[in-house]
């Protein structure tokens, strides 16, 4: 009797689900999160929220145009923090709304 990993079975029932893009786009928020917190700080956090993630591009809400600057510098970084969490390339752009 042969063993199936758990990581494999998850994989494979969210794939017959089909909501790869659901988990993706959640963890892609979570990870834009952690990635804003250690770029910018905590306060940032409250005042800028990941709304949507399609074809490689995370929309983000943000309050304030100095944030969207602050941001806009540490663009780069973030979606390298982001990607690296997903060990491939799943953003290509950030979004502003």
């Amino acid at each position: 009797m042969s063993f199936i990993s758990l990581k494999y079975l998850i994989n494979d029932t969210i794939k017959r689900a089909k909501i790869n893009e659901q988990v993706e786009a959640t963890l892609a928020f979570k990870y834009y999160n952690r990635a804003v917190k250690e770029e910018i700080g905590e306060k940032a956090l409250s005042r800028t929220r990941a709304k949507y993630l399609k074809n490689g591009i995370l929309s983000i809400a943000v309050l304030s145009s100095a944030l969207s600057s602050e941001i806009k510098l540490h663009e780069a970084e973030i979606i390298s923090r982001i990607n690296k969490e997903f060990k491939r390339k799943v953003i290509n752009n950030i979004k502003f709304l």
